[in-house]
């Protein structure tokens, strides 16, 4: 009978630790997504998102300088921004693109790469043909209004990933409790539970 006590007790605490073990194993995976999602909303979309609003900036001060007709500008701080610019892009080619982004991404540096041609013949332009280099500012600045609202949408994406994992987190450790309950009322039963002997033999 000792024997039988003893599996009894061996069965249920290893019942018990598996359960743990599989709800430790859930928890800590959830937690590794909230952990991505949280480092990727940073990292891939709140720097992305800056980097947007520098691009956007100095796009936005060329724009001024050609409304203005400022020649000033485009001899002496054009090159100095336009630098700044690629250096800008370079930072938004190291976060984590989606397609859609990257095809974007790609077609704005198209645009800035042609801005930059007209721009290199303005200065000797006679004619300061400024329609054409609007136009394809405007086409930036729509370029750019598309990737930051890609960063909108991602980061939604990513919260809602956390916000299921935490969840997911918050259901499992109330499952784990009723379950650890369960299991310590049925590790009593086996343990308290005598087989019914003859009390009238002999």
């Amino acid at each position: 009978m000792a024997i039988l006590n003893k599996l009894k007790w061996i069965f249920g605490l290893l019942l018990v630790f598996l359960i743990i073990l599989a709800t430790n194993l859930i928890d800590r995976d959830n937690f590794l997504r909230i952990k991505d999602s949280t480092a990727s909303i940073y990292e891939d979309r709140l720097i992305a998102k800056s980097i947007i609003y520098d691009i956007t900036k100095h796009v936005h001060r060329k724009e001024i300088a050609l409304i203005k007709a400022d020649s000033s500008f485009y001899q002496q701080e054009n090159q100095a921004t336009n630098r700044l610019i690629e250096e800008a892009l370079a930072q938004f080619t190291s976060t984590k693109l989606t397609s859609k982004e990257a095809l974007i991404f790609k077609d704005l540096k198209l645009s800035l790469a042609e801005l930059q041609a007209k721009e290199a013949t303005l200065v000797q332009d006679a004619e300061k043909n400024y329609t054409s280099h609007l136009l394809q500012i405007q086409e930036i600045e729509a370029e750019l209004n598309a990737l930051a609202a890609i960063q909108l949408e991602e980061g939604k994406r990513l919260v809602l990933i956390s916000q299921k994992a935490m969840n997911s987190i918050e259901l499992f450790t109330q499952m784990e409790i009723y379950v650890l309950l369960g299991l310590a009322i049925l590790v009593q039963i086996l343990i308290m539970y005598k087989p019914k002997t003859d009390a009238y033999r002999g």
